[in-house]
């Protein structure tokens, strides 16, 4: 059995860290470990094409009690978080071929946590519905904020807001006249 190690990402928050503690007891296939891990969940909502579920957490715990014996590995990538209580992580599960032949299941996930830190949602969905995926990060972080991030909040949203309307003044004036974008990546912003 191979699992892929994952380590602590910089971003990381406490809904991220609760959900490679109760990964990391699915991958030791230990059941146990992974229900009380799962002892403050709420709800699980898969919106992938090919399932559409909204189950408690006991049919959660039933819906994936069968992988436990045909996976032999995961991959995951911290996408984004919002405060401490949620993070939306890409999911990659390898399955044996012995189970199901060679095959990986990729997806969104979106993991939820109370304020103690347990988790008690989550929200998945296909890897390639990235646009719906962020729009319910970005909802539940507007319904869950603490009055303390509200600012941060309202910041965020009117700059987003003022982008998509490709309101580059309005972005402008949204700046400090010293900000300072770098922008790593291949292709960048241009």
């Amino acid at each position: 059995d191979q699992v892929s190690s994952v380590s602590e990402h910089p971003f990381a928050n406490a809904a991220s860290r609760a959900w490679l503690a109760a990964i990391d007891a699915w991958a030791r296939r230990d059941a146990e470990a992974f229900a009380a891990l799962q002892s403050h969940l709420r709800r699980y909502r898969d919106h992938r094409r090919l399932f559409h579920l909204d189950l408690d957490r006991e049919q959660f715990l039933d819906f994936t009690r069968s992988t436990l014996d045909m996976a032999v590995g995961r991959s995951v990538e911290l996408l984004a978080t919002r405060g401490e209580r949620l993070a939306l992580k890409r999911f990659t599960l390898n399955m044996a071929e012995d189970a199901v032949g060679p095959s990986a299941i990729d997806s969104l996930l979106l993991i939820e946590t109370d304020e103690r830190g347990d988790i008690i949602a989550y929200d998945r969905f296909d890897a390639d519905d990235v646009d719906a995926a962020w729009a319910a990060l970005d909802a539940r972080w507007v319904e869950t904020c603490p009055a303390s991030e509200w600012a941060v909040v309202a910041n965020d949203r009117a700059t987003a807001d003022v982008m998509a309307k490709r309101d580059w003044n309005g972005l402008a004036a949204r700046l400090a006249p010293d900000f300072v974008a770098h922008d790593h990546r291949l292709l960048g912003w241009g």
